[in-house]
């Protein structure tokens, strides 16, 4: 059994990219609702009617609430889970969880950020996200690059997770996550970054946890123009990774 956990909030761009995408690699998929006032729901519904949405307990999103709900109902989950937001897309060979010797995965990121050239071309819902945008930044070039999204844990066992849900180090060569936090970078993306820090409470911003959410439109332009400096063709690994999950 492979089940998926991800929480949402006003995610209807994204959404029906990584619901098409994970419904053919998890057997099951637990979507925590935070309120969502668009048309979230109604896709997930339309897309993979199978999967459980639930309402949230929290108001808001509170960095260790949000992972303390996630561990409660890892808790009635049997098998290998995950926990993903809706920008993050899990490649891999899953075959392998019925051999390894292991009950965790620490799984590295690429950040996905497009060059101008790449920011030109359209969005195709009936395409994979990941054949249409492919410059980034790999984990494997350099630490910095591996440090700016850290790993995920594919597990088996009772988790309790640092704050976030990320890990300073990875142990697969055989799993990969593609993080579009930042690609494409179109007025939804934009949107999207900016409604988030609505819900960041007090707490959190005193103790600066999730501070990356408080920003501006012109921050996020600043940054992404920083960032993308760095970019390149990640349509090889992409490709590895994708053939070693749905070709194999």
């Amino acid at each position: 059994m492979k089940t998926v956990i991800c929480h949402f909030y006003n995610e209807e761009y994204l959404l029906p990219f990584w619901l098409n995408h994970h419904k053919k690699i998890f057997d099951y998929g637990v979507m925590i609702n935070y309120n969502s006032t668009d048309n979230s729901v109604k896709i997930i519904n339309e897309i993979c009617p199978e999967w459980k949405i639930i309402n949230t307990r929290n108001e808001f999103f509170s960095a260790l609430e949000i992972d303390r709900e996630i561990e409660d109902i890892e808790l009635t989950i049997d098998g290998w889970k995950i926990c993903l937001n809706i920008t993050e897309f899990i490649l891999g060979d899953f075959a392998e969880l019925d051999t390894i010797n292991l009950d965790s995965i620490l799984i590295p990121c690429c950040v996905m950020i497009e060059s101008d050239t790449e920011k030109l071309l359209p969005v195709y819902l009936d395409l994979p996200i990941m054949k249409q945008r492919r410059q980034g930044l790999s984990p494997y070039d350099s630490e910095s690059n591996f440090k700016w999204r850290r790993a995920r844990n594919l597990h088996k066992n009772t988790t309790t997770y640092p704050i976030g849900r990320h890990y300073e180090s990875y142990n697969t060569n055989n799993f990969l996550i593609l993080w579009y936090g930042w690609s494409p970078f179109n007025d939804e993306i934009i949107k999207r970054k900016l409604q988030i820090q609505n819900k960041i409470p007090q707490l959190d911003r005193t103790n600066s946890w999730g501070i990356q959410h408080i920003t501006d439109e012109i921050s996020l332009i600043s940054d992404y123009n920083k960032f993308k400096e760095n970019t390149t063709y990640l349509g090889d690994i992409i490709d590895k990774f994708y053939n070693l999950t749905f070709n194999k």
